[in-house]
């Protein structure tokens, strides 16, 4: 690679989904968790999805695998990937393919049948990075093994009631000219009180209702309180009609009435498969947990579904 040195430091980003996101890689659950499920993989050939800087690629080496094809879309970290192989000395084994999957004819690459499919391709608001629809064109159209595995084979949705004090102001914990403070939460209380998630808004374009009627999206913070334990709201199998799953999708819920001074609903996915599992937005993980925001004067009670145009999870409470 041309200008190595320069390629990694443009790419040393810490925060963003592309480059070198050393959070991500460091994600020591998350590793486990692959690795775990890639055990079997010996002599079988995988296919990752969203194969980054390779390093699930590289796992699934190390179990044994006898090839893995990567599709990663992103030329950045296409070509970082290629670097790291050639490097290790592995692109007899690891061949990645820059281009997005979904556009991609499998009869016109040279692929062996997959044994194992995984694909990471996933966002606080979990399936609008496209996962449901790469999984369900990979098991649909790629050539795969009589008993081909899935990572993970089933995605669960809990939720639970937490305390969350909010956090409207800008604290960035260094003493700071008054002027530019006082700007600052200006702007962040403006942007708070009419950003609404794009799933939101398209889901109100559609069905053509108040958005009042919806909870408002936010991250929470790590030091949450969890007032009522986690509710298993739904499990959707990884089997070729995962986006099918998720567009017939409705779900009624409630939990008991209590008084919360800042009520927010906590949303919980779990990867499964196996027998191992993997919370994926656990305390800690660089990854934002959603939530969505309570009103206190309403009832406890809920209705859950996605819109249909983005994979959003929607849930909105009902009136008194």
């Amino acid at each position: 690679m041309h200008n190595l040195k320069k390629h990694l430091l443009h790419n040393l980003d810490f925060s963003s989904g592309f480059g070198i996101d050393l959070p991500m890689l460091n994600d020591q659950p998350r590793n486990k968790f692959y690795r775990n499920c890639l055990a079997e993989c010996k002599d079988k050939v995988v296919l990752d999805v969203g194969s980054g800087t390779g390093l699930l690629s590289v796992m699934a080496i190390d179990a044994g695998a006898k090839k893995v094809y990567g599709f990663e879309i992103d030329k950045k970290n296409y070509e970082l990937s290629q670097h790291l192989i050639e490097k290790a000395k592995l692109q007899d084994k690891i061949k990645i393919f820059h281009m997005d999957v979904l556009d991609c004819d499998p009869k016109k690459l040279d692929i062996e049948p997959i044994d194992f499919v995984m694909s990471e391709t996933f966002a606080s608001d979990i399936f609008i990075q496209n996962f449901t629809h790469i999984t369900d064109y990979v098991l649909q159209k790629f050539p795969l093994a009589k008993n081909c595995t899935v990572i993970p084979s089933k995605i669960e949705l809990k939720i639970s009631v937490v305390d969350q004090l909010d956090k409207n102001d800008f604290d960035p914990g260094v003493n700071l000219h008054k002027g530019f403070k006082d700007a600052m939460n200006e702007v962040v209380q403006i942007y708070r009180d009419n950003w609404k998630p794009q799933g939101q808004v398209r889901y109100n374009q559609e069905v053509n209702i108040d958005q009042t009627h919806n909870l408002q999206s936010a991250r929470l913070h790590d030091d949450v309180v969890e007032i009522e334990t986690a509710q298993s709201i739904a499990e959707f199998d990884i089997d070729g009609t995962t986006t099918e799953q998720l567009h017939m999708f409705t779900k009624s819920f409630r939990f008991d009435e209590k008084k919360i001074a800042h009520p927010y609903l906590k949303v919980q996915w779990t990867l499964h498969r196996n027998g191992e599992h993997f919370d994926l937005f656990y305390p800690g993980s660089l990854w934002r947990t959603l939530g969505f925001k309570i009103d206190p004067e309403k009832p406890m009670e809920f209705d859950a579904r996605f819109n249909i145009q983005t994979n959003s999870l929607i849930i909105a409470q009902k009136d008194i």
